[in-house]
């Protein structure tokens, strides 16, 4: 007995508090298929939402969306259980009336059915949780408000149902944000570029390297010359010649260039 009093009481303590009358009255003051978001009617739902309990979801229902767009009248005020993917979380800005949900109110969009018919809606939250990562799937109750047409992210005209709750529950979190695709393929580019440079300086590095070892040499070869110039005669020392090269072949040219050279200059003389 004492354990379904317990129930009771629980049950009672997660029950969603009614809309009273002139809540009601307010409410059907709301216009559908307008630009207008902020308006009269939107302020008793948000009195009501402030004082659900955590996790209330009694008397909660799986929306008809298709019936809340023929006929939104009918369904305005009643709870509806909503679950689908977080697109976007919104500062709701400046009210036209502030109140007790205006230090912590968002707004987040929902997509609440995936393609080829898809649905996203609008979610007020006045006590909302911890932002989670875009396409995360998350858990809420809202009464429903109205339809509300506004443009969507590509400038298309579209009609979105939008509910007012208490809080949500993170159902699943998510891998990455939109343009998660981006970063990944920005992350590649930039990973490609210091590859790149890498190489570069690599490369710079080996044929600076050449460069040196190619002068080290020809300074030796030029030294080892100049040693064995000694051992010519005085008028090959007042020569200030060049070195022959050390290839023999290339050294037998340099000779016959020189020869005719000094041919000339003895017919000239």
């Amino acid at each position: 007995m004492l354990a379904g009093y317990a129930l009771l009481a629980l049950t009672i303590a997660a029950t969603v508090p009614p809309l009273a009358d002139p809540a009601e009255r307010q409410l059907a003051s709301a216009r559908d298929f307008t630009a207008r978001l902020d308006g009269p009617a939107l302020y008793p739902l948000l009195e009501n939402a402030l004082r659900w309990p955590d996790g209330a979801e009694a008397g909660a229902r799986v929306p008809d969306f298709p019936r809340l767009h023929r006929d939104p009248g009918a369904a305005r005020g009643e709870l509806f259980l909503l679950e689908g993917k977080l697109a976007r979380v919104d500062e709701p800005g400046r009210m036209s009336r502030p109140g007790p949900w205006s230090a912590e109110i968002e707004r987040w969009i929902v997509q609440l059915q995936p393609p080829p018919d898809e649905v996203v809606g609008v979610v007020f939250l006045v006590s909302p949780p911890d932002k989670p990562l875009y396409g995360t799937k998350i858990r809420t109750v809202g009464r429903f408000y109205k339809i509300w047409r506004a443009e969507d992210m590509q400038n298309e005209t579209r009609d979105f149902p939008v509910f007012v709750g208490h809080g949500a529950s993170i159902e699943q979190r998510a891998v990455s944000r939109p343009g998660g695709a981006q970063s990944q393929a920005m992350a590649a580019l930039l990973l490609a570029l210091v590859v790149g440079l890498a190489l570069t300086v690599w490369w710079l590095q080996r044929r600076v390297g050449r460069q040196r070892a190619t002068r080290r040499r020809w300074q030796l070869g030029r030294e080892s010359g100049e040693r064995d110039s000694g051992d010519h005669d005085a008028e090959a020392d007042d020569s200030n010649e060049p070195p022959l090269p050390r290839d023999p072949a290339e050294a037998l040219g340099e000779l016959a260039s020189r020869h005719q050279e000094n041919a000339a200059d003895e017919r000239s003389s």
